[in-house]
Formats: structure tokens, C-alpha cells, sequence
């Protein structure tokens, strides 16, 4: 049993053969990401840019459409604008779909309130109809020292990469859960969150130079599946068919889950507008215990491991769409 509350969360998941990064990453249905200066507090909601206009906000779009998480960006002045950014990323039709926002008054509480009550965007917002690739990367050092300390090499590294890119911005983050795996980052609009990133494994990412089954260790799955099981399964569909898969739009299903919580079946129904669509079926056992730190300077953690036991695709004969 571990016992020792000072360890670096990261360094100690590396160094053990339990922890794979594959089916933690955290899904939703829909996110914002605003742009808000530091400095951030452990809980960026409550930090000192975090106007209770926003807060506000977004406690009215939870009441009246539903759940949505809040990441922070720290504003970047390699794409500064007057006012500020919001941008709009939500699971839809069986894939991430992204709505860029500019705030010209610096109202970014106006716009999620438009988004609460359905209504058009207030007179200081612009749509930004550039087709931007964003690169998330957690830097949240407030939350955790490993995210902070590992995370800002990687951003560092994705911004050099990125100065030939006119279409690809790379922003510091607040948390993106999973801070054993640090650094992590969430490439959009494909949606897929990595961790243990390496300058090396960075830089494979970004230009997807090699094939994904390469990279599989580094992945923690797509944020539009929420259940482990079938973010596992996802991870073989991506290995199987390559980056083209990020042109497949996919539906997940739970198909049945044991009594015990020991395993799940799922499935993942998937069209691509050209090629043949494909279904992806899998069993996933939940094994042995093993005992990690989800967090620096915290209490050790129990977690089951899961693993990916059958697995099956079949490829149907005819393209559709979803």
C-alpha cells in the first residue's frame, strides 16, 4: 500500500505498469470554453475574472437546457481580440461540432445567456467563421503542481508548431480531469484527449504523422463517449481505421451491463459520407485493483483496471450518413 501524500501524481502513474490512460477521458454533451486571464484559483470558477455575471449565467443554462462543463483559457495574444473569446463545443449527430464567438464588449455572460434562452446573440458578439483547429492544454497549476509543472513545456512546444499553421491555435487550459496523465490536451474539433504527452508524442499529434495504433498508450479516449467501456472500444476503431476515422461520425450504445459492475458490453454504429459505414462491438472486464494518486499531495486512491477482452467490426456494404 502507498502511503506517501507528497508524490508527484504523474510521475508516480508512470512509473507503474497499472495505469492506463484509455477510458478516462471526461465526456460531455456540451462545453464552454472562455477566455478568462489568470491568475485561476484550484476551482476556476472562482477565480478573480469569473464575474458573477458568468456565474450566473451558467447556472440559468443548467436550469433551463441542461448540463455543461466550463474550461478556462487563458487568453493568448497571438489571436487577441477586443473583448474576448467564447467558444461553443458540443456532441452532436455523432460528432463535435464547434460555434467560435467574439465578445467585442467583453460580455461573455450575454452569450450564454442568449444560449440559455434560446435567443440570438447580443449586439456585441461576431460570429468567427474560421475553421480554427484548437489545441487545449491543461497548465492548471493551481489545481495540480504536475499539470502546471509538465503542462507548460507541451503548450510551449504545440505553439512552435503551430507558428506555420494559420489555422491552428494553442491555448493554456484549466483542468481537463485525469491529472495523472499530465501533461494532457484535447485536440478539437476531433475531440480526442491524450496525456503523457512528450514533446516527441506532441509533435506526432499534431501533424498525426504516424499511425494512431502507435500512439494508443497516450490516448485517453473521445470526449464525446462518456462511458469508459465505450471510449475503449472507440480507441480500437481509431487503431483499426487510422486517422480517417476522424471523418466517420459515430453513435455509442451500452448494450448490456453486468449486475455486479464486473463488465459492460457496448457498440458503436459509425457512417462516413464516401466510405462504407462500420459497427464496432466490444466486451469490457473490469480486473484487479491497484492503488495510485489521482492528485499531487493527496491520499492514495483505489481503481479498478479495465480491459478490453472481445472486440469485433464489421463493415457494411453501403455509405451512409447518420
Amino acid at each position: 500500500m502507498i502511503t506517501d501524500s507528497t508524490a508527484r501524481c504523474s510521475l508516480y502513474a508512470r512509473s507503474t505498469s497499472h495505469e492506463q490512460p484509455i477510458g478516462t477521458a471526461t465526456g460531455f454533451n456540451r462545453t464552454f470554453l472562455l477566455e478568462i486571464p489568470l491568475p485561476w484559483t484550484k476551482q476556476p470558477l472562482e477565480s478573480l475574472h469569473v464575474t458573477q455575471a458568468i456565474k450566473d449565467a451558467l447556472a440559468e443554462y443548467r436550469q433551463h437546457v441542461g448540463d455543461v462543463s466550463a474550461t478556462l483559457l487563458v487568453p493568448n495574444a497571438h489571436y487577441a481580440t477586443e473583448g474576448g473569446r467564447f467558444i461553443d463545443i458540443k456532441v452532436e449527430d455523432g460528432r463535435i461540432t464547434k460555434r467560435d464567438v467574439i465578445a467585442r464588449d467583453g460580455d461573455i455572460a450575454a452569450i450564454i445567456r442568449s444560449f440559455a434562452r434560446n435567443e440570438p446573440l447580443p449586439a456585441g458578439a461576431e460570429i468567427d467563421e474560421t475553421p480554427w483547429r484548437d489545441m487545449i492544454v491543461c497548465t492548471h497549476g493551481s489545481r495540480d503542481a504536475c499539470c502546471g509543472t509538465f503542462g507548460v513545456p507541451i503548450y510551449a512546444v504545440l505553439r512552435d508548431l503551430a507558428k506555420d499553421s494559420p489555422h491552428t491555435r494553442v491555448w493554456r487550459s484549466s483542468h481537463l480531469g485525469g491529472h495523472r496523465f499530465a501533461p494532457t490536451l484535447i485536440d478539437y474539433p476531433t475531440g480526442r484527449n491524450w496525456g503523457f504527452v512528450d514533446a516527441s508524442i506532441a509533435e506526432s499529434i499534431f501533424n498525426q504523422s504516424v499511425h494512431p495504433q502507435t500512439l494508443q498508450s497516450h490516448y485517453r479516449g473521445w470526449v464525446g463517449h462518456r462511458d469508459p467501456g465505450l471510449q475503449m472500444l472507440e480507441a480500437e476503431a481509431l487503431a483499426s481505421l487510422g486517422w480517417q476515422w476522424n471523418d466517420y461520425r459515430q453513435t455509442g450504445t451500452i448494450l448490456t451491463r453486468d449486475e455486479q459492475g464486473r463488465g459492460v458490453q457496448v457498440e458503436i454504429e459509425a457512417t462516413h459520407p464516401h466510405l462504407p459505414g462500420v459497427t464496432f462491438r466490444g466486451e469490457v472486464e473490469w480486473g484487479e485493483e491497484f492503488t495510485t494518486f489521482a492528485s499531487c499531495n493527496a491520499a492514495p486512491v483505489v481503481y479498478q483496471r479495465k480491459q478490453l477482452v472481445r472486440y469485433e467490426r464489421i463493415v457494411h456494404s453501403q455509405p451512409s450518413n447518420l
